[in-house]
Parts: structure tokens; sequence; C-alpha cells
């Protein structure tokens, strides 16, 4: 099984299309959605992006998709909310060449727990106990990374749609089996910001494209602040 990981799609239907077209040529078997698919400005179309696939899906439940904004509510649907919200906030896949790789959001403790680049090992090393898995895959801190911490390979698949790596314009995701590949797909910036204007999304801020390093910055902070 060769597994292509997109998370925090954001509602950022432009970014999804662009990383779907390229899926295919990249050999991967099987998506995992990881999480955070819905809390951004074209939040159905996204979804009718994903039901449409005739490639298997998994999924992952981000902290997005468990308590989305009242504006994203009100254009999905309180029914399709309770499914995302009822996801597996954990899955694990046996990958060619990888074997069991647990795929999460945060990490396999919790949905909201941020793991960085830049993370001290004592932070995250409590967010790993009772994990049997080698290589860990998350997302929610928006910049790719991979990196070892007591004994297993955590990597960051990157944001589809809200990728904080300093160049806008780029949907960030990941392939696994029988390596681990970081990609990426170019999409239209202006459409992007066009579409957060119009829709009325009360959030657009959210998806300036920050610097890696700034953002891991910020999120350490909110990690200290979080203890």
């Amino acid at each position: 099984m060769r597994v292509a990981a997109l998370y925090d799609i954001h509602g950022n239907a432009p970014a999804l299309d662009a990383v779907l077209a390229d899926v295919p040529g990249s050999g991967a078997d099987l998506i995992v959605v990881g999480g955070d698919v819905v809390e951004g400005p074209l939040p159905v179309e996204t979804l009718k992006l994903l039901d449409a696939l005739a490639m298997p899906l998994v999924w992952v439940r981000g902290n997005c998709d468990r308590d989305p904004s009242e504006w994203v509510r009100e254009r999905v649907g309180e029914e399709r909310v309770a499914w995302l919200a009822g996801l597996p906030t954990t899955v694990t896949i046996d990958v060619d060449g990888l074997g069991a790789v647990c795929f999460c959001h945060g990490s396999p403790r919790s949905d909201e727990d941020i793991v960085t680049a830049v993370s001290a090992v004592a932070r995250v090393e409590p967010m790993l106990e009772g994990v049997d898995e080698a290589l860990v895959v998350s997302g929610h801190t928006h910049v790719q990374f991979d990196r070892m911490v007591a004994n297993r390979r955590l990597v960051n698949a990157g944001s589809v749609g809200m990728a904080y790596q300093g160049e806008p314009g780029w949907a960030y995701w990941t392939t696994l089996g029988p390596t681990v590949e970081h990609r990426r797909s170019g999409f239209d910036a202006d459409a992007l910001a066009t579409t957060l204007r119009d829709s009325g999304y009360p959030n657009p801020g959210w998806f300036a494209p920050e610097s890696a390093e700034q953002a891991a910055a910020e999120y350490e902070q909110m990690a200290q602040a979080q203890h």
C-alpha cells in the first residue's frame, strides 16, 4: 500500500483540486485525509471534491473538524458536521517499505497537540506514550518536517490549503511508500485571495503565508501557553 497524506485542507478547494490532479502520478493507492478539512472559505466545494473521488479515502479527525466555526456549520449542515466529529483520531496503515504507520492530526494523544520541527523532545515524548508504530504522520502545524523523537520518526505532511512555508500558491502534501516524500502542487493564489474576500469567511488572515520559522515560533508560544 502506498499512501498520499493530505492534511489541513481548510476549505481551500482550488489547492485541493491541484493536489488531486497530481496524486495519480504519485503512485498512491490510498489517500489519508488528515484532518481540518472544512474550516475555510469553500467547505462545501471541498467536501464535494473528496466525495467524488474513486480512490479509497481514510479520514482522520482534526480539531477543526471536531469543532468548526458557526460559519462553516451553517454551510456544511449539522449531519455532515456530526459525521466529521465522529471520525477516528488515529489510524494505522501498513505502508510498503515502512511498515505500520500511525496517522493522526496533532499527535497520537490529542488532535490539539502542537509538534513542530523545533519542539523540545521532553515535551513531545509524552505524546508518544503507548504508541507502537515507528513512524507517526501528523499535521496541525502546517509546515512539513521529518525528525526523530524517542526512537520514532515524526513526519508532518504539510498543509494542502493553509501552508505556512513562506510562498503563496503552493499546496503541500506527502507520499509514503516505500519512502517518505514531501511534495507540493501549485495553485492560483490570487484566486484564493478573491475567494476569501467574496465568500465572507470570517478568518481570512489565517491564510497569510508565514515563513516556516515564524510559524514554528508562534506555535511553540501557543504550546507553552497551553501548559
